[in-house]
């Protein structure tokens, strides 16, 4: 039995040391496909911009940081702005990336907006090596499961989330995905030649394929309704929660605060102070009660000028409405502007544009 344990130590360590040593021989790239490029493209041009929206596809496909800039102009408001949001980013993700963002210490940036994400974004289909140790390793465990372990949620979920963790854990350090990685190594030199300049933002647009036939268009349009009209009650039910939550937040006194998460946003804001940047952490539209039950008491934390909140639905109602809803999380395109919009209405009751 002894002699079997140390020949399963021996093979992993094998693997662990092959594969690592493949990964740095041949540089292989740690972001794929949107990722990377939005990596790429603001690590050379990130004087450009004076202020970045980082977040998840929360703040990828309903920000729309053009418009965002338009507005502000008409009111004599000078912003050119990045929208950073990455597809599934975590809190410990979106945490890194400031600090990727931070380090660069851009003369031009003055203003950083960031999403307050739940704990749990993780997306199996995601699991991959590549990500999370582009900006910051294995560091990020000093934080991840603290922040799951320090969540209002109950035991038996904490566990599953721990379970998610640990795999992602083994997959990061075992490079799992060296195959994705190699094909993304080859995308890369593609991506590099690309010289297009991109926003960062990406719409959720619902409209017929003009390279598809009519079918097929109809049938993608059947399904989606069809899932729509499947997830109607419980959009209903967050709607409504939400509504309660916004309306009578005495729960808040009772709450326990997730010391992980608050201790993350604090030292983001004694960074951004000492670089004189002003950070806004804004509170997204279309969470479930659960979620925002978590995310609440550490936004309440906040000194009002940093925070900016868009998840009342008695405030805002067209966030939570079906013919806006791309699927239960997200807003079609026509709904991100009136987002946006909202948005920058706050951000200018904040008076902190340059």
């Amino acid at each position: 039995m002894t002699k079997l344990f140390f020949k399963i130590i021996l093979l992993l360590t094998f693997v662990w040391l092959a594969n690592n040593a493949l990964f740095l021989f041949l540089k292989l790239p740690l972001l794929w496909g949107v990722d990377y490029k939005k990596q790429f493209f603001y690590e050379n041009h990130s004087e450009n911009f004076n202020t970045v929206f980082l977040g998840s596809s929360l703040t990828a496909h309903q920000i729309d940081n053009a418009l965002f800039d338009s507005l502000n102009s008409e009111k004599s408001l000078s912003t050119h702005s990045f929208n950073y949001g990455l597809d599934g980013a975590t809190p410990v993700e979106i945490f890194s990336l400031y600090n990727a963002v931070m380090q660069r210490k851009p003369v031009s940036l003055k203003n950083i907006l960031v999403e307050l994400d739940f704990i749990d974004n993780f997306d199996m289909g995601q699991l991959h090596s590549l990500r999370r140790k582009s900006f910051f390793g294995f560091g990020q465990y000093q934080y991840t499961l603290p922040l799951t372990l320090a969540s209002n949620y109950d035991w038996v979920y904490k566990a599953e989330l721990v379970q998610f963790d640990l795999v992602h854990l083994v997959e990061s350090e075992f490079k799992i995905g060296l195959l994705q990685d190699a094909y993304q190594f080859i995308q890369k030199q593609k991506l590099r030649k690309d010289t297009t300049t991109i926003t960062g933002f990406s719409p959720l647009i619902v409209k017929e394929d003009e390279n598809e036939t009519a079918l097929l268009n109809q049938t993608r349009i059947n399904s989606r309704l069809k899932f729509l009209e499947e997830k109607k009650p419980e959009l209903l039910r967050n709607t409504k929660a939400a509504k309660q939550l916004f309306a009578n937040n005495n729960f808040l006194h009772q709450a326990k605060i997730n010391s992980t998460y608050k201790k993350m946003v604090t030292t983001m804001l004694q960074k951004a102070d000492a670089q004189k940047i002003n950070l806004v952490f804004i509170l997204p539209p279309r969470l479930s009660p659960g979620y925002y039950k978590d995310l609440l008491p550490v936004y309440f934390s906040l000194p009002a000028q940093n925070r900016i909140e868009l998840a009342d639905a008695n405030e805002y109602p067209d966030f939570y409405k079906l013919e806006y809803s791309f699927d239960l999380w997200h807003v079609t395109e026509p709904c991100s502007r009136i987002y946006t919009k909202a948005l920058q209405q706050k951000f200018t009751e904040l008076n902190i544009a340059p």
